[in-house]
């Protein structure tokens, strides 16, 4: 990976409630998956972009519990009747012009999953070094 690529990770990472965005087109092919912090904020801007052209947008957290469920922009589920009532403000906001959709840090899953898997690397590769000094420390303690 290169730094830029690990910038982007990290800034969407950047947040409290970090989660899945799974995007299907029209005719329920999945077209793409986004990692971005699931604020209210983001959600609504996210849905707004993709409201013409998703058949359905599913967003989840981190443990695949639902988040919100959007088919043919309209919010079908979502995990609390807060968060509805605060994406659905937003997004009249937007469409009424009194807000912009929020711009903010978000990158494919398939850069996410690549950050992770270097990241389990380094810290696999890390426990073994630490394994190594210490049956080495115990090797010179015993005097072998």
């Amino acid at each position: 990976m290169t730094k830029d690529e690990i910038n982007q990770v990290l800034n969407a990472m950047d947040g409290f409630y970090v989660g899945y965005a799974n995007v299907s087109t029209l005719k329920g092919i999945r077209t793409q998956q986004y990692v971005f912090n699931m604020t209210p904020e983001n959600i609504s801007g996210f849905l707004y972009t993709w409201k013409d052209r998703a058949g359905q947008i599913l967003l989840t957290d981190m443990l695949d519990r639902l988040v919100l469920t959007m088919e043919s922009g309209t919010i079908i589920q979502c995990k609390t009747r807060e968060l509805e009532k605060q994406v659905y403000s937003l997004m009249r906001d937007i469409r009424s012009g009194k807000n912009v959709p929020a711009r903010f840090p978000m990158v494919t899953r398939e850069l996410f999953d690549a950050y992770i898997d270097m990241e389990e690397s380094l810290v696999g590769e890390a426990e073994v070094e630490a394994l190594a000094r210490e049956e080495q420390q115990a090797a010179l303690e015993l005097g072998l």
